[in-house]
């Protein structure tokens, strides 16, 4: 499947985290209390399909896009999808582009998504090289937008 997507020129944006966290508290009963027994059962039944279908998409050259489930959990944890992506064997270069160029590429936005000159570029800056440590990516020291620094 992965080859024909892949083939066909599709984007897949596999939003990693919220399966991630259900499948790591799998057996750890309070984390089930907010949800149904259906649920439970579901992720369950198909968890070592999710962790075979995460190791396959990593293994690929399938274009990955960012995205997340917000509404699952809070918006500040968006970022936890770059470590989940990492852990479930992404590189950190291409979890970080699939927030960037092959998000702008998906959306056909050829201005943003590189730092280059004539582009567009809001810029994130972090305490050091999320290449290196992805996990820098939820310590964002301040944004740059459209020339402007934005900091809490």
């Amino acid at each position: 499947m992965l080859s024909l997507i892949k083939k066909q020129g599709i984007y897949l944006v596999p939003t990693q985290y919220t399966s991630e966290d259900s499948l790591n508290n799998l057996d750890n009963p309070a984390y089930w209390k907010g949800h149904t027994r259906a649920e439970y059962l579901k992720t369950l039944k198909y968890a070592d399909a999710i962790r075979s279908a995460q190791r396959n998409l990593a293994n690929s050259d399938v274009k990955v896009v960012f995205g997340t489930d917000t509404g699952l959990f809070p918006f500040k944890y968006n970022w936890k999808e770059f470590p989940t992506m990492v852990k479930n064997g992404i590189s950190p270069l291409r979890a970080l582009k699939s927030a960037t160029s092959t998000a702008a590429e998906m959306l056909r936005y050829p201005n943003i998504g590189v730092l280059a000159v004539g582009k567009m570029a809001d810029i994130i800056a972090m305490p050091g090289n999320p290449l290196l440590d992805i996990s820098l990516t939820g310590k964002v020291d301040f944004v740059m937008k459209e020339g402007f620094i934005y900091k809490q």
